[in-house]
């Protein structure tokens, strides 16, 4: 009994602790801290975008200057596959290491921290959303998506405006259609009045559409969107003036 106690109080005394690693998702970082709320594991940023996170590594130890690498794999069908890999530049002399990342693609992401040797320090989790699904646009590009977007527009006496209504979802859209809204919401001289009730079809096999509508009248615009059952996906509001 006693040569037991004295080997498990040698382990505790003598043998020193493994190295703590870890790694936090913040969107601010001052010398190596950040502050509670700033951080998470779960992010929304805009569908066109983007957004950036800083990922701050931690450990007990300074670092050494050189590189460590990051590695990132994105949830698909249930297994994360390979997203994107970056080199980084590590100072050495401190404990710590922040690197900001840009988001564009929502979903679930592994993310791994590894030294310079290619041995994995830490790993953790981060979900991405949209801060909006629809965004409104007077252009498309050649892919289809929003040159430039607004919530304002500028409209021009006896000249209607073209407005895009693009739609993006975080995954392919479930149904393959869609129910648009759009009411001009009421002032002291007007009635709310609906503009558009209609069923637009998609493809399943995508997450992003648009229609282009035609306005002529100033005042305060609500768009909403669902799926034909009734679930609603988004609603945003944007305002034309003279």
């Amino acid at each position: 009994m006693k040569k037991i106690y004295f080997l498990i109080l040698y382990l505790l005394v003598f043998v020193p602790k493994a190295q703590t690693q870890e790694l936090i998702f913040t969107s601010y970082v001052k010398e190596g801290k950040t502050l509670p709320e700033y951080m998470g594991k779960e992010w929304n940023v805009h569908p066109i975008g983007g957004g950036f996170i800083y990922f701050l590594y931690k450990q007990a130890k300074p670092l050494s200057s050189g590189k460590m690498y990051l590695y990132i794999d994105k949830l698909t069908s249930n297994h994360y596959y390979e997203f994107d890999e970056k080199r980084l530049n590590v100072r050495g002399g401190k404990s710590w290491a922040a690197f900001q990342y840009s988001f564009k693609e929502a979903g679930k992401y592994r993310v791994v921290i590894l030294n310079a040797d290619k041995e994995e320090l830490v790993t953790d989790y981060i979900q991405i959303g949209y801060s909006t699904k629809i965004i409104f646009s007077e252009s498309l590009d050649s892919n289809l998506v929003p040159q430039k977007y607004s919530n304002h527009f500028k409209l021009y006496k006896n000249k209607p405006k073209n407005i895009y209504i693009f739609i993006k979802e975080d995954k392919p859209f479930e149904k393959p259609s869609l129910q648009v809204k759009i009411v001009r919401q009421g002032t002291k001289e007007d009635k709310p009045e609906l503009l558009l009730n209609e069923i637009f079809n998609v493809d399943t096999y995508r997450q992003e559409a648009y229609i282009k509508q035609s306005f002529d009248k100033p005042g305060k615009y609500s768009v909403q969107i669902f799926y034909e059952n009734g679930l609603l996906i988004d609603i945003a509001d944007f305002v034309l003036e003279y």
